[in-house]
């Protein structure tokens, strides 16, 4: 008994996700395995491309600018899921001793936790040097980035003192 095999060649596609934080509501399908940066903001509908940063979130949790001349090859695992920002800058911090970019003045604190990799539960400090204390980033609030140097956070849980 013979079976036809059909040829999926050129018919493969590759979902991607974008957004500005880590819900990345917009999706697109690209049909190319290896594309460029431009290519990921032209099936997104950002134009001009010049405008905008693009950061894929890598598997490993970090995030790496992707220029728009720079390839991505869509099949290695994870690489489905961008940061996108209209922005000619983009913004150096750290937390919890990892440095990223990011394409905007603010970040959400819940946006700093999961790029943490922290639960929900804990909280997230700034630190401020020459002060006292160091600045607690509440929930549903975020954090400036656009002071001179690079912004430091920190994350942890609240100590309890019961009684």
């Amino acid at each position: 008994m013979n079976q036809q095999v059909e040829s999926c060649v050129g018919s493969q596609s590759f979902e991607i996700r974008l957004g500005n934080d880590e819900s990345f509501p917009e999706r697109a399908t690209l049909h190319n395995p290896v594309v460029t940066g431009r290519q990921v903001l032209q099936a997104v509908n950002r134009r001009p491309e010049k405008n905008f940063q693009l950061l894929l979130l890598t598997s490993d949790g970090e995030l790496e600018e992707i220029r728009l001349d720079e390839t991505i090859d869509l099949r290695r695992p994870g690489v489905e899921r961008f940061f996108v920002f209209e922005s000619d800058r983009l913004f150096a911090f750290e937390i919890d001793d990892r440095r990223f970019f990011w394409g905007c003045e603010t970040v959400a604190e819940h946006t700093l936790k999961f790029l943490a990799g922290v639960a929900s539960d804990y909280t997230v400090w700034q630190e401020r040097r020459g002060e006292q204390d160091d600045l607690r980033i509440e929930p549903g609030s975020a954090a400036n980035l656009a002071d001179k140097g690079v912004e430091v956070f920190f994350t942890g849980k609240d100590q309890t003192n019961a009684g």
